[in-house]
């Protein structure tokens, strides 16, 4: 502690000030080995509140129920954030589900469009040959003198 802190009592409040001659806030500090302790803090020094002094202690207490407050709403939403993430995460998997049985149906419409081609081709292939052969044997005919 510095020897420039003053500190004034009164019967209602205890006050101190730090070396840059600022009055010094009660905070309360949150820690597992100093639960619930007040303290004078200032970038330049902290002092534990001694005793219990009316003034500090209501102050106090309300601080430590907001920041209560706060921490179990924030706990609140990172469980909140957590299962709209897990959600989420279950929207996409049941998407990429649906996109994988549609690739799945396309590449059977594919295949079956290919055998139906090459179906086609063979049969393409088949008439241009029954046509050339129906030629060479109607060539055939005439040269014999039909």
């Amino acid at each position: 502690m510095s020897s420039s802190m003053n500190r004034k009592s009164s019967a209602r409040r205890s006050v101190m000030y730090c070396q840059c001659r600022l009055r010094s806030p009660v905070c309360y500090m949150n820690t597992s080995k100093n639960k619930r302790r007040k303290f004078f803090g200032c970038l330049n020094f902290k002092e534990w509140v001694e005793g219990n002094s009316e003034g500090t202690d209501s102050t106090v207490k309300e601080e430590g129920y907001k920041i209560d407050e706060i921490m179990l709403e924030n706990k609140m939403l990172l469980t909140k954030n957590r299962r709209l993430r897990l959600q989420n995460d279950e929207l996409n998997i049941d998407e990429m589900r649906r996109m994988r049985l549609r690739v799945t149906c396309l590449e059977e419409k594919i295949k079956l469009y290919k055998d139906k081609m090459s179906r086609n081709n063979k049969l393409v292939v088949a008439y241009k040959l029954l046509l050339i052969v129906s030629w060479i044997m109607f060539f055939g005919y005439l040269a014999c003198g039909w």
